[in-house]
């Protein structure tokens, strides 16, 4: 699966590029709940919101089944739930002027640590070039 690295957070620098993998078939962007928790508790500005979802909040449960870890053949009944979503400030800007906000939906069913979904990659103009392994945003 092709993968580019993003920068997360206000600073550009090794220390907060993130791989994440691109999927032009996944609905949405998603992530594995726990990598993310643990990615904010060791760099809490890159955070720009984290919602959760679901009875009492405002926002819906999303139901997925992709990219799961399916280590059994009986699953729970919410298996593949998007409880939270996690919203990453960046340092791009969208037209030369509106700061790009990158979310992702989380569960601890995800089995990959970062997934970029079509609406995304169609959000930022991108074009996946498989024969030089390349992703270009226009």
């Amino acid at each position: 699966m092709l993968s580019v690295y993003l920068d997360i957070g206000l600073i550009i620098d090794n220390e907060n590029k993130i791989r994440m993998f691109v999927d032009t078939g996944a609905a949405m962007n998603a992530s594995n709940k726990d990598y993310r928790l643990w990615v904010m508790s060791q760099c809490p500005s890159m955070v720009a919101e984290y919602l959760e979802c679901g009875a009492d909040t405002e926002y819906d449960v999303v139901q997925l089944l992709v990219v799961l870890d399916l280590k059994g053949a009986h699953q729970h009944m919410d298996h593949g739930s998007m409880t939270t979503v996690i919203q990453y400030r960046t340092p791009y800007l969208i037209n030369n002027t509106s700061p790009l906000i990158l979310s992702f939906a989380l569960d601890n069913d995800v089995a990959l640590r970062s997934i970029l979904g079509i609406p995304c990659l169609l959000a930022m103009g991108t074009v996946v070039d498989l024969v030089q392994d390349q992703l270009k945003c226009t």
